[in-house]
């Protein structure tokens, strides 16, 4: 077996955490990609505080912006996750799903295609089920 490579029982089970955006979101992506490449696993990333603008599809990042919000989803792709936002926070900072819109009365809805808005059950259960939780941001 090549070094860099684990055995599927040594595999960690990692649950993310984005508090922030900027560059704890780049922070997060770089070691969720090395995390996957050294055959990590990753049970969820969840979004929370400011990291639930990563989910809005009308941001346009500054070019100097760390962050790359188009990646979440291909990196998502790529190791089987799922993409889970804080319903309550996103509800605060305007990230909201075509249901969230028409239940809080909003005029459109802007959460990107890949992304999930969740309860905090669903983090709690990604908790559970994790070896390590990894956060991002304050």
């Amino acid at each position: 077996m090549h070094s860099s490579q684990q055995n599927p029982t040594d595999a960690t089970r990692f649950t993310i955490t984005v508090h922030d955006g900027g560059q704890a979101t780049a922070l997060a992506q770089r070691f969720i990609s090395a995390a996957l490449s050294a055959g990590h696993h990753i049970e969820q990333v969840f979004f929370y505080h400011d990291g639930v603008n990563a989910a809005n599809a009308n941001t346009a990042p500054a070019q100097d912006d760390p962050s790359a919000p188009e990646l979440w989803p291909a990196l998502a792709k790529r190791g089987n996750f799922p993409l889970n936002v804080c319903v309550a926070a996103g509800a605060r900072r305007g990230v909201l799903s075509a249901d969230e819109a028409s239940r809080l009365n909003k005029p459109a809805a802007n959460l990107q295609s890949g992304f999930e808005l969740v309860g905090l059950g669903v983090f709690v259960e990604g908790l559970i089920n994790a070896d390590r939780v990894v956060t991002f941001g304050n």
